[in-house]
């Protein structure tokens, strides 16, 4: 799961931005109500989708924009049927949170739980 990791780590970054009230696109997030956003990744190593929820952190145009940049389509909700497992990770800031819970269709329990171990996420059933 490790390139799959940095892949979904890089969305996040990208979507959330780090620190501050202007995330990598330019957007004031404190004047973004919230919002939910989930991307499928149908084509990567090891297929992965991700749902996004957001309080006054950006805009739906900015993850789109970070979901189609990673090779990503937007869908209106993740299937868990046949996931393994997921990884959600949160990152707050002033500006607002990022919840995201990335859903993994290859590998095993474990290889899910170590990769989501190793960004500091917490494992979910599907």
């Amino acid at each position: 799961m490790g390139g799959r990791a940095a892949i979904v780590i890089g969305f996040v970054l990208a979507v959330s931005g780090c620190g501050g009230t202007a995330n990598i696109y330019g957007a004031d997030m404190a004047k973004a109500a919230g919002g939910s956003y989930s991307c499928n990744f149908p084509k990567q190593t090891g297929r992965y989708c991700t749902d996004e929820t957001w309080t006054g952190a950006f805009t739906e145009a900015d993850a789109q924009n970070a979901c189609t940049s990673f090779g990503g389509t937007k869908v209106t909700v993740c299937d868990r049927t046949g996931a393994v497992g997921g990884c959600r990770l949160t990152q707050s800031s002033a500006s607002g949170t990022l919840v995201s819970t990335s859903w993994y269709y290859d590998g095993t329990v474990d290889t899910v739980k170590a990769g989501c171990s190793s960004v500091k996420g917490v494992f979910v059933s599907p």
